[in-house]
């Protein structure tokens, strides 16, 4: 790979080695490619199925199948896709929000911020993985740093601390939003 380099008026070209590519992938943490891929077949499932197959079919005859409860089969899938997603405590843009309480829609949040904490922790550790290789091989020390924002570790503290009742709602909304 060539990778060109210009300061001021001065150019020079420099061969870097592939490992200086950056490759992301899907945190093991949250189950990798293979998990990640099931994942993705799983809600691609849900999104053309909204209607089921027959129901579909009834629709465009103008006609109703008697005994179907559609809002059953609603119900079943926002259950499977909370099931499918509770690994990483998505909340679904709260679809499932009336199907829950609110100590756990808070859970819920707390733990997709932690996985929004490990994704954005994975990125930036393959980043200066990458950024050390390029800077010994072209001259440079550069290293990203985050501060400011809590760590991934940290939403397992607030999550304990949300179960035994020391973590307000409030308080926990508010560590959300930093």
């Amino acid at each position: 790979m060539k990778f060109m380099i210009k300061v001021g008026i001065l150019e020079r070209l420099v061969w870097l080695p592939k490992n200086a590519l950056l490759f992301l992938s899907i945190p093991i943490t949250f189950g990798g490619v293979k998990k990640f891929k099931k994942l993705l077949a799983n809600l691609q499932w849900i999104s053309k199925y909204s209607y089921p197959e027959f129901a579909t079919k009834d629709m465009a005859q103008q006609k109703q199948t008697k005994g179907y409860d559609f809002l059953t089969y609603r119900r079943n899938q926002n259950v499977f896709l909370a099931q499918i997603t509770k690994h990483l405590g998505w909340t679904a843009r709260s679809t499932l929000d009336d199907e829950i309480l609110e100590f756990y829609q808070i859970y819920k949040l707390l733990k997709f911020e932690k996985s929004r904490a490990i994704l954005r922790e994975y990125i930036l550790h393959e980043l200066n993985k990458t950024l050390k290789i390029i800077g010994k091989k072209i001259g440079f020390y550069a290293q990203i740093k985050l501060e400011g924002i809590p760590l991934s570790q940290d939403f397992d503290e607030y999550q304990t601390q949300l179960r035994k009742g020391s973590l307000p709602f409030s308080k926990a909304v508010e560590l959300m939003r930093i």
